[in-house]
């Protein structure tokens, strides 16, 4: 007896039909076909173990592809399946000043101050908790020289310890859950009190060394590896195995030296005959510089994007691959990569997040400086890119400082009378900026019809709607009555760019093309919207300097 159409039945149209047939049945045996009988009881048991089955059939389909999968372990294991290894964030880094403060109180007997390794300080402007990175075990602070100002390396962050026994197989393998972010450059493995050293793979391993391997796992997790005595030391069973890693809070542990910000420590240190002491008694902490470089780990939308799409053998050896690696700091706004003439050295012009986050829209008096990234963000960059050991041989990276090409926009607007036109006039601002914010690298084309059909899509009930965009760099140029270009020069391999006068020449549209779409010159040309941009509405004045207004980053006209 044929019960039903496999090819056309759901769950629900199975429960059905063999629950009536189990029913029918029955009542013609004359038995009731009750939630109590034997037989409901069994079909019921059947069809929760068949309903599961389904759901874990349904869940291994989802989470085995990458565009419907959703749990962070699917998408992490999926991207270490395709080479790409997730990124767990990196925690932030800087100098905190510590100095001698006169202290009546101070014991003649305190002649020297000890400050651990590992000793903690807290910002108490945001409660985030910073490790003192030192090269020793202790730092001592000579209290016979009280000007002397002392430099400390500072890493935010906890500091953690795990200790293991090893079982003396060959490539035996530690475990480790991690609760939170933590960063690869500050874990530290010791054998029997001896730091390791890290390699990238098997085979980098020399011949009973003492070298290990780090593996990020599929969701906070890490695999330590060590050798079989071909490739690496096979332990000694019962040997000591310390593992040292920092959970960070990325981005938040960044600080501004303009902030503010007050430091205290938070662990006690000791003195010369090695008494306690509270260090915030006798020691000033004070910070010089940023503390930069905290960045938040990959999200699921990110890893998403990157599967396919970088180096299986994880080395940085092209464009692509360094942009994905370049994209993991969050520190960093728009950003130009791009490699000369075929050389080893890669260039590098970026702004900070500052100018990504709008700052340039909110005055009309700003310090372009502001938005350029900072000598330690760049070391940290290069440092991080360093201890990675992943960039191809030879490759180095030049940092080079943007040309910030700034622009206005004056928009056009047709709308019914009974729309309120200062509610699509923030909607419009707010389409346009929000354009602009995802512009990601590279980008050296920006065509109106893409910034129209942003708006279009985002604003409701325009009738008609056409743009003007604006260059300050040409605007300034009419004024001036010359311009500069920047012309780039071959010298040893490696690339200089001179700066080079020209006259203006009427109509010559500096920044745009003959559509009045944004063209960029070359790659150290950065586009941004910013206020205060020059403006010659009349442009049959504009060789005589007259006629001239400020414009702001965003204007509308109704029409």
């Amino acid at each position: 007896m044929k019960l039903f159409n496999l090819m056309q039945t759901t769950f629900d149209n199975f429960d059905a039909t063999i629950n009536n047939y189990l029913s029918k049945s029955l009542n013609k045996m004359g038995i009731s076909y009750t939630d109590n009988q034997l037989f409901k009881i069994i079909f019921n048991a059947l069809k929760g173990i068949a309903q599961n089955i389904m759901i874990y059939i349904e869940d291994a389909f989802t989470e085995q592809n990458v565009e419907t999968a959703i749990r962070k372990k699917s998408v992490y294991s999926l991207a270490k399946i395709s080479g790409y290894e997730p990124f767990y964030g990196s925690a932030a880094t800087g100098t905190i000043v510590g100095t001698l403060v006169s202290n009546t109180n101070m014991s003649r007997e305190i002649r020297k101050i000890y400050v651990d390794n590992y000793s903690n300080i807290i910002n108490e402007n945001t409660g985030m908790n910073y490790v003192i990175y030192l090269n020793a075990d202790k730092f001592v602070f000579d209290v016979s020289k009280p000007l002397f100002n002392y430099d400390f390396k500072v890493v935010q962050g906890y500091m953690f310890t795990s200790n293991y026994t090893a079982k003396g197989t060959a490539l035996e393998s530690i475990h480790v859950l991690i609760n939170g972010m933590f960063d690869k450059n500050y874990i530290r493995v010791y054998v029997n009190g001896e730091l390791w050293t890290p390699v990238l793979n098997l085979y980098d391993m020399t011949e009973n060394g003492k070298e290990y391997i780090i593996s990020v796992g599929f969701d906070n997790e890490l695999d330590i590896t060590f050798g079989n005595e071909i490739y690496g030391t096979i332990l000694t069973k019962g040997d000591n195995i310390r593992l040292e890693y920092i959970v960070h809070g990325g981005y938040n542990g960044n600080v501004n030296k303009i902030a503010g910000n007050s430091f205290k420590f938070t662990t006690f240190g000791t003195d010369y005959n090695g008494n306690s002491i509270n260090l915030n008694d006798y020691i000033k902490l004070s910070i010089n510089n940023y503390i930069s470089g905290g960045t938040n780990s990959d999200s699921i939308e990110k890893v998403k994007g990157m599967i396919g799409y970088n180096s299986r053998s994880n080395v940085l050896a092209s464009i692509d691959n360094y942009l994905l690696f370049f994209k993991k700091f969050s520190f960093l706004g728009y950003f130009n990569l791009w490699v000369e003439n075929n050389s080893n050295v890669l260039y590098v012009c970026a702004l900070s997040d500052r100018a990504k986050n709008n700052d340039l829209l909110k005055s009309t008096t700003i310090n372009y400086n502001d938005f350029l990234l900072t000598e330690p963000q760049k070391q940290n960059i290069i440092t991080v890119l360093k201890e990675s050991n992943n960039s191809f041989a030879g490759t180095s990276i030049k940092f080079v400082d943007p040309i910030i090409y700034k622009y206005a926009i004056i928009c056009y607007i047709k709308v019914d009378e009974q729309y309120i036109k200062e509610t699509i006039e923030h909607d419009v601002k707010l389409a346009i900026i929000e354009y602009f914010t995802k512009l990601e690298y590279n980008v050296k084309f920006i065509a109106k019809s893409d910034i129209l059909k942003t708006i279009l899509n985002k604003v409701d009930n325009i009738k008609s709607i056409t743009l003007e965009i604006i260059s300050d760099e040409n605007e300034k140029a009419c004024k001036n009555k010359f311009y500069y270009k920047y012309i780039a020069k071959y010298y040893n391999g490696k690339v200089l760019y001179n700066k080079v006068r020209y006259n203006y020449e009427t109509n010559l549209n500096l920044g745009l093309d003959n559509m009045g779409n944004i063209l960029l010159e070359n790659n150290l040309c950065i586009p941004v919207l910013a206020n205060n941009i020059l403006y010659y509405p009349d442009k049959k004045s504009q060789l005589d300097g007259n006629n001239t207004m400020m414009l702001d980053a965003i204007n509308t006209i109704f029409i």
